[in-house]
């Protein structure tokens, strides 16, 4: 049985951690339960939060894709790292479709911030910025933009 000391223990607990910044429902439960709380204790709070609306993936999500965006990460990146932190799939997608992001521009910024506006003089330091914008999550089509429509 549950105690009601315990369960508003747990609830403030999961108060302090969202007042900091937005988590995934999954990020929650794993900080909660890394306090040695009760599976079913966490669960029970964590619902509680999500239909009090003070838990949500979505905005979770729509949160964490502002800020990647802003610190020039790719799309495919930034759906990864949603990805590991529990959000579904059909959360990130609808979040995705509400960006209004011109992903090939991204690029190039990203691009020209790092290795400047001259066009790589050779094969290798092509290479190189390639790899370094698939790292940051761009697609091939996004890549060869940002390499080839320097100005």
């Amino acid at each position: 049985m549950l105690d009601a000391a315990t369960y508003q223990q747990v609830k403030n607990n999961a108060l302090d951690i969202l007042s900091r910044r937005e988590h995934s429902v999954v990020e929650l439960q794993h900080k909660l339960l890394l306090r040695g709380y009760l599976y079913a204790l966490v669960e029970q709070v964590v619902n509680e939060l999500q239909a009090q609306d003070l838990l949500s993936d979505s905005r979770f999500c729509e949160s964490f894709i502002r800020s990647r965006i802003n610190k020039g990460y790719g799309w495919l990146h930034i759906q990864q790292a949603l990805k590991m932190r529990g959000v579904q799939q059909q959360t990130i997608m609808a979040c995705e479709l509400l960006q209004d992001v011109d992903w090939f521009n991204l690029a190039k910024q990203v691009r020209m911030k790092r290795f400047g506006k001259k066009q790589p003089a050779t094969l290798p330091e092509r290479a190189k910025q390639m790899r370094f914008l698939q790292y940051r999550g761009f697609s091939h089509e996004q890549i060869r933009g940002a390499l080839d429509n320097l100005e």
